[in-house]
């Protein structure tokens, strides 16, 4: 039973705007490479397919899982696998291939940049070796066959070739001249990027090095405490970086102007184009739309599976995922359900259902749909609805959202997420605080929220023979006395309370008060401050006596 809930849920989940979607039978996850009107795209099982959305115009078996993101030099389209560089045609004929052992990644400018276990190839057009460099050859140390470590994914410009080794970031020019080293610790298989000549990394240990692109001296550095992920990305003097836990920053000046919290660790590639009013990233869950500004969600699609970096045809967004698919997915409006998350499981508390709307167009007035009941309307980008699931069979239920905007509305399929209405046998956890003591009737408030902090809505409180009722909170009085209660709503653990509210002081209280501090001063003067008097003046006659004996 569990299991077919499971393959329905694969099944029904959809994405608002989804344009179209191709099965690629394995993996993917490299970014996909736009050529042209055409996405080029690689699998784990070493196929590589050029697609004309939404059609599959040519595969090629390379016979190798591709393990970096294709690229294109001239007409050429260039694959890497594990051990080999294989150039194709635009028709998908092979040109050449390039045996390179324990290839990481691969860069294009005037040569084709190969990191492998060897160092770095640099391969003519037509595929023949045009130099190589070995980290360690700028110390005219003898280099070993095989390198130590890994070279990180390498970024080629015009004139300068970049890439990490061990602790060290080096750039050498494109004629294979050593140019500069710069020790900053290990850097995430993300290439840089450069800016106005200056050099942007992350690093494993968490710190963005800002680094002068002329002799790899540091600039500036700022330590996140979090592995950096992804190639940074520059937008009017801000630079955006993602992280393995799950956050994404805006820093200017040194300082961070922005931070947002994802559902996962940021995938290595972030996409910023056209006007550049939106990011777009992935995570291990989920692609999602930033306004690279404020920090901000615009939407978020999740995934039954890890997806790949986005790429960007025409308005849509390229992913493809670890399930087999490649989607396209329309940029200009989207709806996003934040929560609950897809697959969740549900019982009878009532919950917030929330999301968000988008559109580039602007005014986009966002519905909800649940188990293809009727359309719920909202006017803001951020929504909320309050759904009682009680009145729901048990089993699978659907939540649709869609957005329409001036330009019309969504068509099917529209977001979709599926959660499981459970009948529980255990209750959901309610977390209740009050005060133990009270004045009598005097107010005070009872609280009570879910095991994620969220107000519980429709609570009741049973005390002292009357019920009270609220949304997360609770104000009530009792008179003088101790009194024992139940907090309670349907689908949560029932929860005991008690409380001992105590009346103001009377005027009993007050003469008893004044009784004792009449008995304290009665003592003091009567019997302490008296008897050291007496004493005194015994002393003093003591004194005179025997000054008249002398």
């Amino acid at each position: 039973m569990r299991l077919a809930l499971l393959l329905l849920l694969v099944l029904s989940l959809s994405f608002a705007g989804e344009l179209w979607k191709v099965d690629t039978g394995a993996g993917v996850n490299t970014q996909p490479l736009i050529y042209g009107s055409r996405v080029i795209v690689g699998t784990e099982d070493g196929k590589v397919y050029s697609v004309e959305p939404p059609f599959v115009k040519w595969s090629y078996n390379a016979l190798e899982p591709v393990v970096s993101d294709p690229v294109y030099l001239g007409a050429q389209i260039i694959v890497p696998t594990e051990n080999k560089i294989v150039a194709l045609n635009q028709y998908g004929a092979l040109q050449w291939e390039a045996e390179l052992p324990g290839i990481t990644g691969v860069a294009v400018s005037d040569k084709i940049y190969v990191a492998d276990q060897n160092g770095i190839q640099a391969l003519n057009a037509d595929g023949s070796l045009a130099w190589n460099f070995a980290p360690g050859a700028e110390d005219e140390l003898p280099s070993a066959k095989e390198l130590i470590y890994p070279l990180t994914t390498p970024l080629a410009t015009a004139n300068y070739v970049v890439f990490g080794y061990d602790d060290y970031v080096y750039a050498i020019r494109t004629n294979g001249q050593f140019f500069w080293k710069s020790q900053i610790g290990h850097l995430w298989d993300t290439p840089p990027t450069i800016i106005a000549n200056t050099l942007y990394t992350g690093t494993a240990e968490g710190i963005l090095y800002e680094l002068d692109m002329f002799d790899g001296k540091i600039k500036s550095q700022t330590n996140f405490f979090e592995q950096i992920t992804t190639t940074p990305v520059g937008q009017l003097g801000t630079i955006i970086i993602g992280t393995s836990s799950n956050n994404l920053y805006g820093i200017a000046e040194g300082k961070v102007k922005w931070a947002q919290e994802l559902d996962g660790k940021v995938s290595s590639k972030m996409l910023l184009p056209g006007a550049g009013d939106a990011l777009y990233l992935t995570t291990t869950r989920s692609l999602y739309g930033i306004s690279p500004t404020e920090g901000t969600i615009l939407f978020k699609h999740s995934f039954i599976d890890w997806p790949s970096s986005p790429a960007y045809l025409n308005g849509q967004l390229i992913v493809g995922t670890q399930e087999g698919k490649l989607y396209g997915i329309d940029s200009s409006k989207a709806c996003s359900i934040l929560y609950p998350e897809m697959d969740s499981q549900i019982g009878n508390a009532e919950l917030v259902i929330s999301g968000l709307g988008y559109s580039k167009s602007g005014n986009p007035q966002t519905q909800l749909r649940i188990n293809g009941g009727e359309w719920i309307s909202f006017n803001s980008t951020e929504w909320e609805y309050n759904w009682d699931p009680s009145t729901l069979p048990y089993g699978l239920v659907d939540l649709e959202c869609r957005v329409t905007d001036a330009t019309g509305s969504e068509t099917e399929p529209y977001t979709t997420i599926s959660l499981v209405h459970v009948d529980e046998t255990t209750t959901q956890l309610m977390t209740i605080s009050y005060p133990t003591q009270v004045r009598a009737e005097t107010e005070f408030e009872i609280t009570a929220v879910d095991s994620e902090g969220a107000p519980i809505r429709g609570v009741e409180v049973t005390i002292a023979g009357k019920s009270y009722s609220g949304d997360g909170s609770i104000s009530l009085s009792l008179p003088s006395g101790l009194y024992t209660g139940i907090v309670e709503r349907a689908g949560y653990q029932t929860e005991e309370i008690a409380i001992d509210s105590k009346a103001d002081p009377t005027l009993a209280y007050a003469a008893a008060g004044l009784f004792v501090v009449g008995l304290i001063i009665y003592v003091y003067f009567g019997f302490i401050r008296k008897p050291k008097k007496k004493k005194l003046i015994f002393d003093e006659k003591h004194s005179e006596e025997l000054a008249r004996k002398k």
